[in-house]
């Protein structure tokens, strides 16, 4: 099933977990070893407020509503990496029914982690770093219906004349995308699981 706010499939991201851990994400690539600077110790908030808002519109393209758009942003930034549903109602400014319904499903289509604690009946909220990989494998998807789109086009009037060159002509940056994207994911895969295997070391 479709979710009509998020526009993912549903009902196919985590489950609760009943273990408490908190979400751990890493950077894989250009980590900067240098020492931090003042802005980077004490960050200006104000700027802080102000990217989620940037990224709270970049996300509505992808199908989030204004309120899953700024619990994702906050989510990302906020310290501790996780907020029970309380604590996001105040700190993104939205009703308890809102970020009931927005947490919901951002969990069903993969886009938060919920965890609950033994000695705590308030679930916590954190986000599930694998998404973002994610929402470029969708994106190719995409890119992949079209290009079958233009193919059928072209299987419809027939591959030598003026109307099956036009069709031609839109479908092969979508082709010549698929063939280069399937390198970079592996490479990218490769990378991923390489750099995995490294903190796994001892």
């Amino acid at each position: 099933m479709t979710s009509p706010h998020l526009g993912l499939t549903s009902g196919t991201g985590p489950a609760v977990d009943e273990t408490w851990q908190p979400p751990e994400c890493g950077c894989i690539l250009m980590i900067d070893h240098s020492e931090p600077n003042d802005l980077q110790r004490h960050p200006d908030e104000k700027r802080v407020a102000a990217w989620v808002d940037t990224i709270c519109d970049r996300l509505a393209h992808h199908g989030l509503t204004p309120i899953a758009g700024r619990i994702v942003g906050h989510l990302l930034v906020c310290e501790p990496p996780y907020r029970t549903a309380k604590e996001l109602a105040a700190e993104v400014s939205a009703s308890r029914a809102a970020i009931s319904i927005s947490t919901r499903q951002l969990v069903e289509a993969g886009w938060l982690h919920r965890w609950t604690r033994r000695d705590d009946r308030a679930a916590v909220y954190g986000i599930n770093c694998a998404q973002w990989a994610q929402l470029i494998r969708r994106q190719l998807a995409s890119t992949t219906e079209l290009r079958e789109l233009f193919d059928e086009g072209i299987a419809l009037v027939g591959h030598d004349n003026p109307r099956a060159r036009r069709l031609c002509a839109a479908r092969d940056p979508y082709v010549w995308m698929e063939w280069e994207f399937a390198e970079v994911w592996k490479r990218w895969e490769a990378r991923r699981w390489a750099h995995h295997a490294e903190e796994e070391t001892p």
